[in-house]
């Protein structure tokens, strides 16, 4: 790969690391003023090589941001929301993903909506966004801790998953049973991991009220203590602009 892509031809001179992302992914950083540019061309370089390698995704990491957007316009669409959020927060359509719009009460509709986190900023430093002819109200949301989509157990992702033989990757968010998303599901709420775990588990997996152990804590006669984070070199994400060779 590194015969076929000369750096200099990209104009890429700063220094390059190679790390690991937490899907285990090879992820590749550079580092100067240029860094974000630089990332943007051996990215696609990088996805020119591989395209006839389906199995390898070349992808730009970034940090998202997430926020809630809700107003009283019935006639507002996803594609008017990610066509404003694209304008407002300057970044592009491919990278905002917008969620079902919900009708809350007396007849105000929100919905979810993920971009990266500097349009994110951006887009709700006011409190306010127009979308057509009507201000919509827009509010950042905190960010989500890492959850695995395997067992469904809080503090790591996938592909470090520790749970064995546990899968719950076909389980209800919200009610725990299989066959549905969260989203359409009506039934009373239920935490299968803290049901597993032995504690009161009345509420939506992975929810504010979910205290069920993390990966990386363990169990303590009254209660459970945390596993100091590890401090060995390489383990971190990084910061820096990069370009990500089969993350996923």
């Amino acid at each position: 790969m590194q015969e076929k892509i000369p750096l200099k031809n990209l104009g890429i001179s700063g220094r390059m690391k190679i790390d690991k992302a937490q899907t285990g992914a090879m992820l590749v950083q550079l580092s100067g003023p240029d860094r974000k540019a630089e990332a943007d061309r051996l990215a696609k370089s990088m996805a020119d090589l591989f395209a006839d390698n389906p199995e390898i995704r070349i992808a730009r990491p970034q940090k998202m941001g997430e926020i809630r957007i809700s107003g009283a316009d019935p006639s507002v669409t996803p594609e008017d929301i990610t066509r404003v959020v694209a304008e407002q927060g300057g970044c592009s359509l491919t990278d905002i993903k917008v969620g079902d719009i919900k009708i809350m009460g007396r007849g105000i509709r929100s919905t979810w909506v993920r971009c990266p986190l500097e349009a994110a900023i951006k887009v709700t430093k006011t409190g306010r966004i127009t979308i057509g002819w009507f201000l919509y109200k827009v509010e950042l949301l905190d960010a989500r801790p890492l959850q695995c989509h395997r067992c469904l157990e809080m503090g790591h992702v996938q592909a470090k998953c520790p749970s064995g033989n546990v899968d719950r990757s076909k389980c209800c968010y919200r009610c725990g049973t299989e066959g549905h998303e969260a989203r359409k599901c009506t039934a009373p709420a239920l935490c299968v991991v803290c049901q597993a775990a032995g504690r009161s588990a009345s509420h939506r997996t992975g929810g504010p009220a979910c205290k069920a152990p993390k990966n990386g804590e363990k169990k303590k006669k009254g209660g459970t203590v945390p596993t100091p984070p590890s401090t060995k070199k390489g383990e971190g994400v990084g910061s820096g602009d990069c370009a990500n060779p089969g993350g996923t």
